[in-house]
């Protein structure tokens, strides 16, 4: 599966991508978010899970079963929109807590094979 996640209009996404096929998750606000409080509770208290209860809740389990996810974003201060932001902000439950150090480098343990 493969996962767009824009800020564009509806004409701006048809005319940039015309024919998503079956295997395309599209990520983009229709519904409204509410911004990651940064409890950790999607590291604790419901593992993978968003304590927030929105249409959003459950982005860290979605992005772990991508191969690929594409962010199309405006430009804000040199980053991403703020919708875009929010949307990987509460996607982080899908890294476990745990630090492990690959090629020299700390990260983030992965929860799911695939990462």
């Amino acid at each position: 599966m493969r996962m767009i996640i824009h800020d564009l209009n509806d004409q701006e996404i048809k005319e940039l991508i015309p024919q998503m096929g079956e295997d395309f998750t599209v990520i983009s606000n229709t519904h409204e978010i509410h911004k990651c409080i940064g409890c950790f509770g999607c590291w604790i208290k419901t593992p993978v899970a968003c304590v927030i209860n929105d249409a959003y809740k459950g982005m860290g389990k979605l992005i772990s079963q991508c191969e690929e996810v594409i962010i199309i974003s405006q430009c804000y201060y040199g980053g991403f929109s703020p919708f875009v932001k929010n949307v990987l902000d509460r996607s982080i439950g899908y890294m476990l807590p745990y630090f492990v150090i690959r090629n020299g480098e700390m990260h983030h343990e992965s929860r799911y094979p695939n990462w």
